[in-house]
């Protein structure tokens, strides 16, 4: 596997290891009976650092999923429906981090075979 694309890989685990604590502030703002408003709030912060994060490493889809999560997780609403949205968010946003690194794993290995192949082609082709 390339440095860049292990890279990219140990970035989206370690979000996927954030959305574990999301999803546990998530549950806790369904719960809550007094301020529920402080969990949405950490919620919203949190998913800004995940998008800021993602901007950075120039992963712009995860990074605007992130900020549309950070949306739903700011704004108003009854708690029920809030925490719905935000849990069934939070699982869509899940799937695109799996689905990304499949595709920064598939499209590395492609790419590997890519360039042994040319490499034996320049050798076939260096020994006539």
């Amino acid at each position: 596997m390339s440095a860049i694309a292990a890279e990219e890989i140990e970035f989206l685990e370690k979000m996927l290891r954030q959305c574990d604590g999301l999803h546990r502030q998530i549950e806790e703002y369904a719960g809550a009976k007094k301020n529920a408003d402080m969990y949405s709030t950490a919620i919203a912060r949190e998913l800004q650092r995940i998008r800021q994060h993602a901007i950075i490493k120039n992963l712009g889809f995860v990074a605007d999923a992130a900020g549309g999560l950070g949306i739903q997780a700011s704004r108003g609403g009854s708690p029920n429906m809030k925490s719905r949205a935000m849990r069934e968010g939070l699982v869509s946003f899940r799937a695109l981090i799996e689905r990304t690194i499949r595709q920064i794993s598939q499209a590395d290995a492609a790419e590997l075979v890519e360039k042994k192949d040319k490499a034996a082609r320049d050798a076939a082709e260096g020994g006539h």
